[in-house]
Parts: C-alpha cells; sequence; structure tokens
C-alpha cells in the first residue's frame, strides 16, 4: 500500500466498518466479518451507512444528489450499485427489475453502460454507490462463510448518492 492509499474503511468481526489506518510497516488491517453469499447484501448496506456516515463527519466532497452527478465527479468509474427504483436511470427503460435480476444472477451484473458494470442492490431508497476500479478502491476476500473488506481512498474511490 502506497501512502496515499488512504482513508481506509475494514470489516471487522462484528460485520460493520471501521476506520483504520495504514501500519508502519505499510499495510492496513482488517477483519473477516461471517457472512454467507446471500448475506452479502446486508454488509454492503452496512458499507453503505458506515461510508455516509464518516463522509459527512469528515466533510469528504463524495456526496452526490443523483448518480449521474456521482459519475461525472469520478474521474474514471467502473461499477454503479444501485436499488432497482435507479435501474431505468442508469440502465434506461428497457432494463425492468426482473431481467435485472436474472442478469444479476446468471453473469453477476446487470448491464455494461459507458464502460461502467451496473449491479443490482438492496439499498436504502434513494441511495447508490459509484466506484472506481478495483485496484484502486481495496480488497475483498472471501474464505467459506467469511468476507474480510478492505476499502481504500474511500474518500473518492467511492461516491455515495443519497
Amino acid at each position: 500500500m502506497t501512502a496515499d492509499s488512504g482513508p481506509y474503511l475494514a470489516t471487522n468481526m462484528r460485520n460493520t466498518f471501521l476506520s483504520v489506518r495504514r501500519g508502519s510497516e505499510g499495510h492496513a488491517r482488517y477483519g473477516f466479518s461471517s457472512c454467507t453469499i446471500e448475506e452479502e447484501g446486508d454488509l454492503l448496506k452496512e458499507f453503505y451507512r458506515v461510508l455516509e456516515t464518516l463522509s459527512v463527519r469528515e466533510g469528504w466532497d463524495n456526496r452526490c444528489t443523483s448518480v449521474e452527478v456521482a459519475i461525472q465527479k469520478m474521474a474514471a468509474p467502473k461499477t454503479v450499485v444501485v436499488p432497482g427504483a435507479f435501474l431505468g436511470e442508469v440502465c434506461g427503460k428497457e432494463v425492468d427489475l426482473e431481467l435485472a435480476q436474472q442478469r444479476m444472477s446468471l453473469q453477476g451484473y446487470v448491464a455494461m453502460v459507458n464502460g461502467m458494470q451496473v449491479l443490482l442492490a438492496d439499498l436504502p431508497d434513494g441511495a447508490a454507490l459509484v466506484t472506481a476500479a478495483p485496484a484502486v478502491a481495496g480488497t475483498y476476500t472471501r474464505v467459506g462463510d467469511h468476507v474480510g473488506i478492505l476499502a481504500q481512498r474511500v474518500n473518492s474511490a467511492f461516491m455515495v448518492v443519497g
């Protein structure tokens, strides 16, 4: 990790995220949460909640009022995570909730739009995330029914809509 890859959010053993620092050896630590694949949506909602709270508290400029604004603010967005209510805005009216769910099951994403993967998630009303490439945004590790996540550059690699 480089000195400029912070700030960080990391999973802990209690299915939430904590702000962590890079240690003197150059690594930021994260824990593993018990989380089946079916429970990942809840962990994503918790990530959104913690990121939004931290963003407000720290006064970061990564909060947006719409998906369109979030995409414009990010230099190279790679993923847009939206609830069903935003599908039409991002993918067009031809992609309804049923089709989006089918595509998520079959290919792991809803559509590619302007080089960005669109993912369907059960986020709070009016909420969405726009993220940078995984190499910029952080690390996701799954071992059986446990997940460890270290999100980096959370003030710029993640745009919070809501």
